[in-house]
């Protein structure tokens, strides 16, 4: 049985609804892959099953990069290798399987935070909160298309987003980059910790705080409510990895602690660096 909307998919490959044909040697010069390679990968993909198409992070974000993995997902599907065994649903991005089991949460010794915050916006749409916001104190979109735009309901306060504390380089590590980089530039202030000195999130912080890479050099809990563990690929979800501490980070770069009277900044031989550098547009 063919799948849903497989036909529409044909039908703008070979070219039936704008009027191009979209084969190897149209994407050749769009991608830089030779024709002969991606006519050979899509030979050799269409003919083995199950497939894993394990498309991660690194082709979602950049640039436009939401598309390729929508497509990577989508592909999946039309193919029968969706939530299947030796299948998966693209990649980094669960499309439907969820996690058979819960990664357990170590006893690192930190006290735990206690922050709660009143509004909470998915992450996909930040971006478009910047954006909005700007256009409705402007007149340009009314009450209800903002709210539809960042699926804000109606019982719900409308975010207006004055400050962002940025952990490592989120700027430049999702979706629509162009867009989010132009939201955070019109930020009134930010500030946040930053891996190394050369991540391009650095030009968009007022103040920029050293921070230790969490994956070896810390066990901190308090960054993107991190956990230790880690799940296994995509469509499984049957066994997680523990992300323990490796080495020791190098000054200045420190963990953030919480304690019983608020965030501290643990004792080192050297001060937080901070930069004042904003990026122009």
């Amino acid at each position: 049985m063919e799948p849903d909307g497989f036909e529409e998919w044909r039908k703008y490959v070979v070219g039936e609804v704008d009027g191009v044909a979209h084969t190897p040697e149209w994407a050749e010069p769009i991608t830089g892959i030779p024709a002969e390679t991606i006519g050979a990968f899509a030979r050799y993909y269409a003919s083995m099953k199950p497939v894993h198409l394990q498309q991660m992070y690194g082709v979602s974000k950049r640039n436009l990069g939401d598309y390729a993995a929508a497509v990577a997902m989508l592909l999946q599907a039309m193919t029968g290798n969706l939530s299947i065994p030796g299948g998966c649903e693209g990649g980094g991005a669960n499309l439907v399987t969820q996690p058979r089991l819960f990664a357990p949460v170590p006893d690192t010794g930190q006290i735990k935070g206690d922050v709660v915050n009143p509004i909470t916006n998915n992450n996909n749409k930040v971006t478009e909160v910047m954006h909005c916001q700007k256009l409705y104190a402007a007149g340009e979109i009314t009450e209800d298309e903002f709210r539809r735009r960042i699926g804000c309901p109606a019982d719900s306060p409308l975010p207006n987003l004055k400050m962002a504390i940025i952990p490592n380089n989120y700027i430049n590590n999702q979706h629509h980059v162009s867009k989010r980089m132009q939201g955070f530039a019109d930020m009134e202030f930010s500030w946040g910790w930053q891996y190394f000195h050369d991540q391009p999130s650095i030009e968009f912080l007022d103040i920029v705080l050293p921070s230790p890479v969490i994956q070896f050099e810390s066990t901190d809990m308090h960054f993107f409510g991190i956990n230790r563990f880690w799940n296994s690929p995509s469509g499984m979800m049957n066994y997680f990895l523990f992300a323990g501490k490796g080495v020791n980070p190098p000054p200045p770069a420190r963990s953030v602690r919480r304690t019983g009277s608020g965030w501290s900044w643990p004792a080192a031989s050297a001060s937080p660096t901070s930069t004042a550098r904003r990026c122009s547009t």
